[in-house]
């Protein structure tokens, strides 16, 4: 039985140092996921601080071209009415008013296109910013489960612990019975020869 009992003792050992290592490699495991999210985290404030930015330098830049228009709009109408006022250089002002409405066609054609861009560029980033979103947001659901199932394995692995706890409190609480037992039928076995020394024995 003592035989049993140290080998209970010694398989108990072994599932709490098993246990024990168990939960030190899910805490680091944890850990280690916890750091990724963050940096995912901090990589998603950059993309969107980083998408602010474009979006203000392509509003300064459709201003500036908005200014720019006004500017030769205000320039051709000063431009017409000279050519009113001045009847002699009237083919002189014809030509230049073609060759101004020939250049505001140019950059009209300029800003148009640079605003395309700049309105492609901004949809690429709001595409790129919602597949980092969509992917930042995957992740933590995937982190999220994989966490869930370590607690889930913990508990278990916790639980299982309690049990052999019970166990060897259950081992110790026999042993000490039957210690006890044993101690009682000692001294019964002494009381019965110092009144009996001749008597036979009892049967133990």
């Amino acid at each position: 039985m003592a035989r049993q009992s140290q080998q209970d003792l010694a398989e108990f050992d072994r599932l709490s140092r098993q246990q024990k290592e168990e939960l030190e490699r899910s805490n680091q495991w944890a850990d280690t996921l916890n750091r990724e999210l963050e940096e995912r985290c901090a990589r998603i404030v950059e993309l969107q601080e980083e998408f602010a930015r474009e979006q203000e330098s392509a509003r300064k830049v459709a201003e500036g071209y908005a200014a720019r228009f006004r500017e030769q709009e205000e320039e051709r109408e000063r431009s017409n009415q000279w050519a009113e006022a001045l009847n002699r250089e009237l083919e002189e002002r014809r030509a230049r008013i073609v060759e101004m409405q020939e250049e505001f066609a140019r950059e009209q054609e300029n800003a148009r296109q640079v605003a395309e861009g700049y309105a492609a560029k901004v949809a690429a980033l709001e595409l790129d910013i919602r597949d980092k979103t969509r992917w930042a947001l995957d992740t933590e659901t995937r982190l999220t489960a994989v966490i869930r199932d370590q607690a889930e394995r913990l508990s278990v692995a916790v639980a299982d612990l309690s049990t052999a706890v019970e166990a060897l409190h259950h081992t110790e609480k026999e042993l000490e019975e039957r210690t006890r037992g044993r101690s009682v039928y000692r001294t019964r076995r002494a009381g019965w020869k110092s009144r009996s020394p001749c008597s036979a024995r009892p049967v133990g």
